[in-house]
């Protein structure tokens, strides 16, 4: 910063408006130029946390998919026994029984 103010002073005191006019637009360039890099290295941490997020959810999810799963696989066998011994109950409930009103009295009983 020393140096660009030396450059300044000398310029202005030279009375060298041309020259100071061009070393304005110079380190308006400068600063516009720093101030693009900036964004675009704000911009590429963004998109990196983005990814970073989203990588996260997806480990997530697979997780959760995978123990939903488990779970479930866990409910579907007792169910499937269970569903297998009303069957049999049932065949032996009404075992002999040859029309609806039969089976509609032993309901009701």
């Amino acid at each position: 910063m020393k140096f660009f103010r030396k450059i300044w002073q000398q310029l202005l005191s030279e009375n060298k408006f041309s020259k100071y006019l061009i070393y304005a637009i110079g380190e308006i360039i400068l600063v516009v130029i720093g101030i693009l890099i900036a964004l675009a290295v704000n911009n590429w941490n963004q998109e990196n946390k983005e990814k970073d997020l989203e990588q996260d959810l997806l480990v997530r999810i697979h997780r959760d998919l995978v123990l939903d799963t488990i779970n479930f696989k866990g409910l579907i066998t007792p169910n499937n026994k269970l569903r297998e011994d009303l069957k049999d109950l049932l065949v032996n409930l009404y075992n002999g029984v040859d029309s609806m009103e039969e089976a509609h009295l032993l309901s009701n009983t």
